[in-house]
């Protein structure tokens, strides 16, 4: 699960305590080791051209690697921007992730949509003071007014969903990219805008996107990153369009089909005994679409 970071017990599994050893979920990225003899993913997060780099051999699901639960609960409508202390009237671009993934050139992204979208501001998670001062720094110096930067205070599960109702856009971070937070503004039906990079880590966004059927809010380049925020701005129409992409029903069939994503992982399972039950050594695996066959 935790691969290279906090809590991880990697020295336990290079011992070769089991026949057959996956890495899941938890650290998004070749571990780099042989202690792992496959490593769950989808056609996104790995993609082809950097399969050499992984030491594991590759699960590939036919969906998106992320876990989504179906049966969590949906917060109650009914709230305003009011209630937030937003302006009414402003385009609401958010970022719930955490301080720690940003860095210098995706706030420099932020700043330019902000910028190019003048009666906008950027919504984020006020984790402590210094945090909020930085930023409000950092933006002024850029020619923003620091008051664009509203920050958030940490409430319970489900008044932090509620947030995503009055909010027009999430913005994606980069490199490490959304992962919870990225499914949590889905489930709530929020467009969001994200950069794919090279790695897993940032490309987790696009596979959930790819998921519920919006590739078009993916941007390969800074540059189409831009142009994809400030156009949920400007183009009714098109952000729209994605809000209709994102009902609920969709999500629900698609990102957080829990039972069909158990199917795919067991298939994958099963295919991973067998060959070694035929003393093969382990090889890549990609998971039929089992949903067809429902």
């Amino acid at each position: 699960l935790m691969g290279h970071t906090q809590g991880e017990r990697i020295e336990i599994f290079i011992d070769r305590v089991a026949p057959i050893q996956v890495g899941y979920l938890g650290y998004p990225g070749t571990t780099g080791t042989s202690a792992f003899d496959y490593i769950i993913a989808d056609p996104h997060v790995v993609a082809p051209e950097n399969r050499p780099y992984f030491v594991e051999k590759i699960v590939t699901l036919p969906r998106t690697y992320q876990p989504n639960d179906y049966r969590r609960a949906v917060p109650p409508g009914g709230v305003t921007r009011a209630d937030f202390g937003l302006p009414e009237e402003a385009f609401v671009y958010c970022c719930f992730n955490g301080a720690r993934k940003f860095t210098r050139a995706i706030f420099d992204l932020w700043m330019t949509i902000l910028r190019d979208v003048p009666n906008s501001i950027l919504w984020l998670l006020g984790e402590n003071d210094v945090v909020g001062f930085n930023l409000k720094k950092e933006a002024a110096a850029r020619g923003i007014d620091p008051d664009r930067l509203v920050f958030g205070t940490f409430v319970d599960g489900l008044r932090h969903l509620q947030r995503y109702l009055v909010s027009d856009c999430a913005l994606d971070t980069f490199p490490y990219g959304s992962h919870t937070t990225g499914s949590d503004a889905l489930w709530m039906g929020c467009p969001l805008v994200a950069l794919a990079g090279r790695s897993f880590a940032s490309r987790v966004s696009s596979s959930l996107l790819s998921t519920v059927g919006v590739p078009e809010t993916i941007a390969q380049t800074p540059e189409a990153y831009i142009a994809l925020a400030v156009r949920m701005a400007r183009d009714a129409e098109f952000s729209s369009g994605v809000r209709t992409k994102l009902q609920r029903e969709n999500v629900l069939r698609t990102l957080y089909d829990s039972k069909l994503l158990a199917q795919e992982i067991e298939w994958a399972f099963t295919e991973m005994m067998a060959i070694h039950r035929s003393r093969l050594p382990p090889s890549d695996l990609v998971v039929p679409s089992l949903a067809s066959l429902r």
